[in-house]
């Protein structure tokens, strides 16, 4: 970044400077995320963003991709242009034998920063990851499976479930309904996982529906036991380790493998139970796997419409995947997905929703800063979104602009607003 503001002037931020705002605290909540401040943040990191460009080349500015679109496509969303050699890369340029590193097109070999002293979040080995992502590749990687799942048999969010968001009147509900069923989908379909304890590519037919909602949900999972204690990393890896031996655990498991390389159904639902049911009970954020496990009246959890057999096969699978995290592309983080360049189009695309929402008569922008929204500064509606202090030339002299201000400064009726939306519309949509 030093080399770029030399030569572009202090508007200039390099990719380093937004992957470590975007992981945020080191904590098992996100000081940008679930919460309304989803929106207030990322419409000024979009807009930093597009001043940071603009200081390379004035006329340049921020795009987004609106995905619904290509969502018609079902399963080969993959054929869309968005993959193209010429935007953000073909599937056939992963590299699979080096690591999935993106290897050809104009994103090719991105760096991923390493041992950054301002960076407090960071892998084992130094990489600006989330914690638990023990990927020593230091070039973007992406894989189009979740640990032998392809995501490309996985369908992108439709106009059903945006049209589902432009139904809310609230901000809080307009939130949820974004990032809950429109955002968190993406992550794990772009960023991918590989090289796990636990392969999926031979799933039975009878788990591959409850297997792909849980996966969606993975990375929540390492987050909330990684702060939990109860999946750990090594505290320092050099960068010629090998994977296997930088791989985080849980240890109350390798434990129990090292006693007995085969446990019994019990032993495997005693850390399914720790690791992932009590883990989707107490979650601050609502997710998929919700939808599909629930108590029995003896309060043993149990997948829904499974058999006992095959409620024993997802124990023992998800308690795995869960305690022994793979590989893991960038992009899945999601906290580490600014490495990524595909961050910037789908995470600008939301702002433009909310704009939309905004000029609605009946939507109430504002949000109840009761106890929930006390846990995470950051979370309240009168609360500082670090670290912005300057919205497109609006310079706040102390402290940083909070939600509420935000929400002034980005109101789309502004005739001050530096950018405008190329439209409104989703034909696609039939809106």
């Amino acid at each position: 970044m030093v080399e770029g503001r030399a030569k572009y002037g202090d508007n200039f931020y390099g990719v380093e400077w937004y992957t470590r705002w975007h992981l945020g605290s080191p904590t098992a909540n996100s000081p940008w995320h679930a919460s309304p401040v989803f929106f207030t943040s990322h419409a000024i990191f979009g807009s930093h963003f597009e001043r940071s460009l603009q200081s390379i080349y004035p006329a340049l500015s921020a795009h987004y991709w609106d995905f619904t679109i290509d969502a018609a496509l079902s399963t080969d969303w993959s054929g869309s242009f968005f993959w193209s050699e010429g935007w953000f890369g073909p599937h056939s340029s992963i590299d699979v034998a080096d690591m999935h590193k993106a290897t050809t097109g104009r994103w090719a070999n991105i760096v991923i920063g390493r041992n950054m002293s301002t960076f407090n979040t960071h892998n084992s080995y130094g990489l600006v990851n989330e914690p638990y992502n023990n990927n020593p590749s230091n070039v973007l990687t992406r894989s189009f499976s979740i640990c032998g799942m392809p995501t490309t048999a996985m369908s992108l969010p439709s106009c059903e479930e945006l049209m589902g968001t432009f139904e809310q009147t609230t901000m809080t509900d307009f939130h949820s309904s974004t990032e809950y069923d429109l955002h968190v989908e993406l992550h794990p379909l772009f960023g991918g996982a590989w090289d796990c304890e636990a392969s999926l590519d031979e799933t039975p037919d009878s788990l591959l529906d409850t297997m792909s909602y849980f996966v969606r949900d993975l990375t929540n999972y390492y987050i909330m036991n990684y702060y939990d204690d109860a999946l750990t990393c090594p505290s320092y890896c050099s960068l010629d380790t090998d994977f296997h031996d930088c791989r985080c655990e849980c240890d109350d498991l390798s434990g129990m493998l090292e006693e007995s390389e085969t446990l019994s159904n019990d032993q495997w639902y005693q850390v399914f139970e720790k690791v992932v049911a009590n883990k989707t009970a107490t979650a601050t954020m609502p997710l998929q796997t919700a939808k599909i496990l629930s108590q029995n009246k003896e309060g043993k959890w149990k997948f829904e419409g499974l058999s006992n057999k095959e409620n024993a096969m997802m124990y023992e699978s998800t308690s795995m995947l869960v305690c022994y995290p793979g590989r893991i592309g960038q992009f899945m983080g999601p906290l580490d997905s600014a490495n990524d360049p595909i961050f910037f189009p789908t995470h600008i695309n939301w702002e433009r929703n909310w704009n939309y929402m905004r000029l609605k008569n009946n939507f109430n922008n504002t949000w109840n800063s009761g106890d929930t929204w006390s846990m995470v500064k950051g979370w309240a509606y009168t609360d500082p979104v670090a670290p912005f202090t300057n919205a497109y030339g609006n310079i706040r002299k102390k402290g940083y602009f909070t939600n509420d201000e935000l929400i002034d400064l980005f109101d789309p009726s502004l005739d001050m607003l530096p950018f405008i939306w190329d439209d409104m519309s989703w034909k696609h949509c039939n809106l």
